[in-house]
């Protein structure tokens, strides 16, 4: 027993010298910093600052350089567009006025020609650019005609009123028409279409006093509804308080206006007489003499002499007298053609 205590004394010493030791070496290798982890840290931070700073810099400043010279390139093209519009309003408002020719000549209205649809009159017949029927038709006890009126469909060329200066009676008259298109058999050939006439010369649409001169009878129709030439005629005829509602009557300068309206797809129609009563000619005589819108609607039809009589119809209503009842195409000397009552058929 007492000899194991010294040996024990023996042992305690050393044990704690190795403990010292080993803990003087942790610190030494821990002072000379070996970790592995800290190695790379200072390369991410270096690499992630070189690449924002030096490359993303460059490619910026030329892309903000080049903005403000664009800029002006486009300002400058866009400049002349309201320059170009300035210049074009005036031509449209201007094409619409009829020039004042002492001849019944084309005025330089824009071409607008009217198209055609399908339609059908009372009796089954086609509308077109060459329907032409009589409206009313009448002999005398030996056979010849007494009287003749017709209505003709017309392709519309525009969509203005135009005039022209004519001496009608040794005064001059304003006549005012449409420009038209009619087909008689060997093609189409533009016409006018005349619709009243004022007293002076070259008057203004806009300055025909009040008075007859002033209206035209018109109806409007759909393509719904049917053409009676014959029935049209006999209605448009009644007394006024009998006729307002379908055939009323309607300022030239109100026309004007509504011809732009229109539908593209109208068909003009004209019912008048061609070949006039003999019985009634002095009754003409004094109309053409004193009635200017009168004066111009018989204008192509009745024949005067140098003294303003009434001799006949003109060789123009013989042509169509001829084309009517014998089916003759007319000669070229038909140009002109009047309208007592005047039909618009529409479709939209």
């Amino acid at each position: 027993m007492s000899f194991q205590r010294p040996s024990l004394r023996c042992c305690f010493p050393l044990q704690r010298i190795g403990l010292v030791f080993v803990t003087l070496a942790l610190v030494l290798l821990s002072a000379c910093g070996v970790k592995p982890t800290p190695t790379p840290t200072p390369t991410i931070i270096l690499t992630a600052t070189i690449v924002p700073s030096a490359t993303e810099t460059s490619t910026i400043t030329p892309t903000v350089t080049a903005t403000p010279t664009f800029t002006p390139t486009v300002t400058n093209t866009f400049l002349p567009t309201p320059t170009l519009t300035f210049t074009t309003t005036p031509t449209v408002t201007l094409t619409p006025l009829p020039s004042l020719t002492p001849t019944l000549t084309h005025t330089p209205v824009p071409s607008a020609l009217a198209k055609l649809f399908y339609y059908v009159d009372a009796d089954g017949r086609r509308v077109d650019w060459s329907y032409a029927q009589m409206s009313d038709y009448t002999r005398d006890s030996h056979g010849q005609t007494k009287h003749l009126s017709a209505m003709v469909a017309f392709q519309l060329m525009d969509r203005g009123i135009h005039w022209a200066t004519y001496s009608i009676a040794d005064r001059p008259v304003t006549v005012y028409y449409l420009n038209v298109i009619h087909d008689f058999g060997l093609g189409t050939r533009p016409m006018h279409l005349i619709l009243g006439g004022t007293d002076g010369a070259d008057v203004d649409i806009s300055a025909i006093p009040a008075g007859g001169s002033l209206y035209i009878r018109l109806r409007k129709m759909t393509y719904l509804e049917s053409l009676d030439p014959f029935g049209i005629r006999r209605d448009a005829g009644l007394p006024y308080d009998q006729r307002i509602q379908k055939y009323p009557d309607m300022m030239l300068t109100d026309l004007q206006k509504m011809l732009p309206t229109l539908p593209e797809s109208l068909i003009v129609l004209a019912d008048q007489s061609i070949r006039v009563d003999p019985a009634s000619w002095h009754q003409v005589q004094n109309d053409i003499s004193s009635v200017a819108f009168l004066a111009a609607r018989y204008l192509p039809f009745i024949h005067l002499d140098d003294y303003s009589r009434v001799t006949g119809p003109t060789l123009e209503a013989q042509s169509l007298e001829n084309y009517f009842l014998h089916a003759v195409p007319p000669s070229s000397l038909v140009s002109d053609f009047s309208s007592e009552t005047l039909v618009f058929v529409t479709k939209p």
